[in-house]
């Protein structure tokens, strides 16, 4: 059986993002997606949020970027 996320805790910041200490000029990027997946329920569609500091971005071999820290949503 799907379980729900509560609505009102999506539509609160995480503990995480409340606790950061975020400068006034600091950029945060936010990123989404969706997908319908097959459950014993049959189609449902889920959503993913993912949001993190221009900060936290680090460059690795090959010229690749990486994030060291951010904070997902699910629903």
């Amino acid at each position: 059986m799907a379980k729900s996320l509560d609505e009102d805790a999506l539509s609160e910041p995480s503990k995480g993002l409340l606790e950061s200490e975020l400068k006034e000029s600091e950029q945060v990027y936010a990123m989404v997606d969706g997908s319908m997946i097959f459950t014993d329920d049959g189609w449902q569609e889920t959503k993913v949020g993912r949001v993190f500091q221009a900060s936290h971005y680090i460059e690795k071999e090959e010229h690749r970027w990486k994030i060291q820290a951010s904070q997902y949503v699910a629903k």
